[in-house]
């Protein structure tokens, strides 16, 4: 029963990928299609309008100063000299600022931790103490133990030496 079955050749070409006899003819020299022929069947090209280029400037000449721009450099100076005068505390820092803030608490009597400052400012500021310290402020630091917790870091700021 198996034998009934037809299989097909595996060497046997489907139908689908048959050419027909037509398609087998190869061409001959005489029917070849060369470049030359190609290119003298082919229609002329319509051309395209150039655009139009741009009329050249004409060369910018050196304006001379005049009494305008004398008077902008004069309303200029002021606006350098406010930026100048910000007002500062007693550490140098523009007060206000989170870093003269973060200054202030760890000047005070109790000094601060930085988790003080942190949850007061919103960041822990350590390069502040670090900068102060460099700028010749003193910077007394002692560890404090907590019972069950990690210890903690207390710090002090004092004035110059």
């Amino acid at each position: 029963m198996v034998d009934d079955i037809k299989q097909p050749d595996p060497l046997e070409i489907p139908d689908f990928l048959r050419r027909s006899q037509d398609e087998t003819k190869v061409p001959s020299m005489s029917e070849q299609v060369t470049a030359e022929s190609v290119i003298e069947e082919a229609p002329p090209k319509a051309k395209k309008p150039k655009a139009e280029k741009p009329a050249k400037k004409a060369a910018a000449k050196p304006k001379a100063k005049t009494a305008k721009g004398s008077e902008k450099t004069k309303a200029a100076k002021p606006k350098a000299e406010k930026k100048a005068k910000a007002e500062k505390d007693q550490f140098g820092l523009r007060k206000g600022s989170t870093r003269s803030e973060a200054a202030a608490m760890y000047a005070r009597k109790s000094g601060a931790t930085l988790e003080e400052v942190k949850i007061k400012v919103g960041s822990i500021q350590l390069n502040v103490l670090n900068e102060l310290e460099a700028n010749g402020f003193e910077v007394k630091k002692e560890k404090q133990e907590r019972k069950g917790k990690r210890p903690v870091t207390r710090y002090w700021l004092f004035a110059k030496k």
